[in-house]
């Protein structure tokens, strides 16, 4: 049981994390790259971009930019090339929040007007550029995986390569590209509701995106809401988005499942082509495309905490009671996705399917040993963040942060695990959520990780740490000339070697999202050295812990604006993070039919599946037949479900060598 104090405001406390009057060099640093991120990663539309500069001089003027000097002329002028539109949501969206709590931080320090200023428009640009990404698809509800801008207001071009469109569907109508793949070219498909030329996108949004732009929405509601200097019609609008999404969400999606039959699961990503996305499901009976018959035992942990988490983050945003009644009544009420995430913390009350608690049927991929797919890990790390940052009842949140203790956060004999890899947005996300004392103290550490990562500018540069001889002989001295590093036997996903232990940002791999990569690789980045990472996750870490208090074991925080179910009026915005001042109960789930429809038989064994303009396995499952009890289940047997989700395991965790394409 949590003992949980009230903290009523940051200032109560003896200071942030990230004291500004502390640690000068580190903000020094940060603050030098946040001026970088702002006036060249996001200049395009807030969010930040990988880009790449044209030629080594250029790089040599970016980097005197970097460390505080004038370019002559505009910073694309210095560029050949800013990303395209794919992986815009996980990579822009999931690092959102350093606008977001950069503005928020700024106002709790009292910032003058000046210093204000720049992040507030940071924050509108951000909000502009999320609310694209649902616009441009012309379809309610359905979220670009990413966006590009073609050019800016004034005409000036983005550099870029020329996209080349896909249409959504041929002159039958039928939907393009056949078969559905992980993202097209897509023209802006608004339908006026965006300026000509100005904008593409990419369709086949999935889960990480999905996540990302997730973050985004809720962490810059936080920001911008009740704000009398920003145009409330801004968070408005940013509302009725999340409302669309929420409403897609709910949407019943008839998918063929492993028994040969087809039932209809809400929690699908939907696109604008009216297919599921490629990567498709949140819901916790979906396999990456396998699909669980209702009643089955056998469910997906890490859908689960994707799908509750993307759905309070939309709840919080929109208010929409149709879409609580879904996440609180459904979801955790009658499904108990909550309480399948630590079943003995929190039990279902009227049983669990089949007499099969979620601990022995639960299938739980997001550590993989040295397969790891580290885009699972992050992906995990923002759903758990959305879980607990915007939920105060302790009954809901008490299962979901045990999970994250012992099954995200540091799992016993997981090297991989996110307290043991040196990622500070894993740090920043942990210090924010848990109940555990979080002082200065233990920011030492990541203060100095975030002071070893070269991002003034944060380039591409090849990094190679084992030479061919080191790698046979099994250890090698590393690039700083004193890191002895022993490498692992195994390769990693990728076919690359790894060590044994998780490298220093200084000799690391240089990455354009560092949570989502692998940090025991040792060498990586590219032969030319002209691409710039724009470092956002690290940036996000610095500021939410630069607003984030220091605070003592039993005290949580949450958002200042969360939402209580049943639903109040909107909240009173609140700069500062109160705490529930609860003792945590049993958690009040309650496990019922959830009533999924047999809408056929099929045959055979196949898987298919049917502006604004800008300036700037433990859970249970899903849609279907999550929590629900009283019902034989219909599916394949959990021996033949384990057998085929261990072969779909492995090919999700051994990337190439299982052919199969992930998500970026």
């Amino acid at each position: 049981m949590f003992n949980l104090t009230t903290l009523l405001v940051p200032a109560l406390m003896s200071g942030s994390l990230f004291d500004p009057s502390e640690r000068p060099s580190l903000h020094a640093a940060m603050e030098a790259h946040t001026r970088f991120y702002y006036g060249v990663q996001a200049l395009p539309f807030g969010i930040g971009l990988t880009a790449t500069a044209k030629d080594a001089a250029a790089v040599d003027a970016l980097r005197a930019y970097a460390a505080g000097g004038e370019l002559a002329g505009h910073p694309f002028d210095y560029l050949s090339a800013y990303e395209g539109a794919s992986g815009i949501g996980l990579r822009g969206g999931g690092a959102t929040p350093s606008s977001a709590f950069r503005y928020m931080a700024l106002k709790q320090e009292g910032a003058s007007d000046a210093a204000l200023a720049p992040a507030r428009e940071a924050v509108i640009a951000a909000l502009e550029a999320t609310h694209v990404a649902v616009a441009i698809t012309g379809v309610p509800g359905r979220l670009a995986r990413g966006i590009a801008r073609l050019k800016m207001p004034d005409g000036r071009p983005v550099p870029g390569a020329t996209p080349v469109y896909v249409p959504l569907k041929d002159d039958s109508g039928a939907p393009l590209p056949e078969p559905k793949n992980n993202g097209a070219d897509r023209a802006d498909n608004s339908g006026g509701a965006l300026p000509e030329g100005m904008w593409y996108w990419q369709d086949s949004c999935s889960k990480d995106q999905i996540v990302g732009w997730a973050m985004a929405m809720a962490t810059l509601y936080d920001a911008a809401m009740g704000d009398p200097t920003i145009d409330q019609s801004l968070v408005t609008r940013l509302q009725a988005d999340a409302k669309a999404v929420g409403a897609m969400l709910r949407e019943k999606v008839p998918l063929l499942a492993l028994d040969g039959q087809t039932y209809e699961y809400d929690l699908v990503i939907l696109d604008a082509d009216g297919r599921p996305t490629q990567h498709h499901d949140l819901n916790p009976h979906g396999l990456d495309g396998l699909w669980l018959a209702p009643g089955t035992t056998v469910y997906n942990v890490f859908n689960t905490i994707m799908a509750l988490g993307i759905v309070k983050a939309l709840y919080h945003v929109s208010g929409d009671p149709e879409l609580g009644a879904f996440l609180y009544d459904e979801l955790i009420g009658k499904r108990c996705y909550h309480a399948m995430l630590s079943p003995s913390t929190a039990p279902c009350p009227g049983g669990w399917p089949g007499g099969v608690t979620p601990d022995e049927s639960a299938l739980d991929y997001i550590y993989g040993a040295e397969l790891t797919n580290f885009s699972n890990v992050n992906m995990a790390a923002i759903a758990l963040f959305l879980n607990l940052w915007f939920e105060e009842d302790a009954a809901r949140v008490e299962p979901i942060r045990k999970y994250m203790e012992t099954r995200w956060w540091a799992p016993d004999g997981v090297p991989q695990a996110a307290s043991r890899i040196g990622q500070p947005y894993f740090e920043a996300i942990h210090a924010l959520t848990t109940a555990d004392s979080v002082t200065t103290g233990r920011m030492d550490d990541v203060a100095a990780l975030l002071e070893e990562f070269e991002l003034l500018p944060y380039t591409s540069a090849m990094r190679v740490n084992c030479d061919e001889a080191e790698l046979a002989a099994g250890s090698c001295l590393a690039l700083d000339g004193t890191t002895t590093l022993t490498l692992n036997p195994k390769l990693n996903r990728s076919d690359s070697p790894i060590a044994l232990e998780p490298l220093r940002p200084g000799i690391r791999s240089p990455s354009n999202f560092d949570a989502r990569s692998d940090p025991f690789e040792v060498n990586g980045g590219d032969e030319s050295g002209l691409g710039l990472n724009p470092g956002g996750d690290l940036n996000a870490a610095y500021w939410m812990l630069r607003w984030a208090p220091e605070r003592a074991a039993g005290t949580i925080l949450t958002s200042p604006n969360a939402r209580p179910w049943p639903p109040e009026p909107d909240p009173v915005p609140v700069d500062e993070a109160p705490v529930s001042d609860v003792e945590s109960p049993e958690a009040d789930a309650r496990a019922t039919d959830e009533g999924d429809v047999v809408t056929g038989d099929t045959s055979g064994s196949d898987l298919g599946s049917g502006v604004s303009d800008l300036g700037a396995p433990t859970a249970a499952s899903g849609d279907d037949g999550g929590c629900s009890t009283g019902r034989s289940g219909t599916g394949a047997g959990p021996f033949g479900l384990l057998v085929a989700f261990f072969a779909l395991v492995w090919m999700r965790t051994g990337g190439r060598r299982g052919g199969v394409a992930r998500s970026s």
